[in-house]
């Protein structure tokens, strides 16, 4: 986005509409922007078409993050991001062409017929001879220098969707004690898939670690 004025910051409002009611407790954000962007309020409409806002904290978001919600149903979600990396920026354009996107074609868009002074531009590049050129009077199209700041933002891919967990807690009868630098662990109760050193199919133990054996566990807990 560009602007004359300097500004601070600016806010996107991007909104996603999911095609039907779904079920949501996650999102997963890949920012494309180089400065990345400050994730301000995930809101969400519910069935009444209230905006309900889920009061999140502020995020900086420069590289992936997954961000875990209360699950919640909808079939609109919208993302509020605050832009805070504005830079000064110049650059040339024909005042003659309609917008800044056809001078980046270099041509009108399909199905557009070009406007004579568009057409004039072509011929010029074409005849090289000044003398020429004023014969025909193509003169060479008026060029004006934009002066002002930009902010680049983008998203790479935003995930939303709804993921099962089963939350349990352990109790133990009396604290434990780590005496000085030390690593604390829980031995589980698990079924583990394994593949034996000469390849084939996965197969499953109920070993408990250290699994002496030589075969190679690919998953578990």
């Amino acid at each position: 986005m560009l602007f004359k004025e300097k500004r601070d910051s600016i806010k996107i409002e991007i909104e996603f509409d999911l095609g039907s009611v779904r079920e949501v407790n996650f999102i997963d954000i890949e920012p494309a922007s180089k400065y990345g962007l400050t994730l301000e309020e995930i809101s969400f409409v519910d069935g009444n078409q209230v905006i309900t806002n889920l009061n999140i904290p502020e995020q900086l978001i420069e590289s992936e993050i997954s961000i875990r919600l209360r699950k919640f149903a909808t079939r609109r979600i919208i993302l509020t991001f605050r832009n805070d990396n504005t830079h000064r920026t110049q650059f040339e354009f024909n005042t003659k062409l309609r917008s800044l996107f056809d001078q980046a074609l270099e041509e009108p868009p399909e199905g557009i017929t070009p406007t004579r002074e568009e057409a004039t531009e072509d011929l010029r590049k074409l005849i090289s001879s000044k003398k020429v050129r004023d014969i025909l009077n193509l003169k060479k199209p008026e060029k004006d220098i934009f002066t002002g700041y930009e902010f680049i933002s983008g998203l790479d891919n935003v995930r939303i969707g709804v993921t099962e967990s089963e939350t349990r807690s352990i109790y133990v009868s009396s604290p434990l004690e780590v005496c000085g630098a030390g690593q604390l662990g829980l031995r589980t109760l698990e079924s583990r898939p394994f593949r034996s050193p000469g390849g084939g199919p996965v197969q499953f133990t109920n070993s408990t670690y250290d699994n002496d054996s030589d075969n190679e566990i690919v998953g578990g807990l």
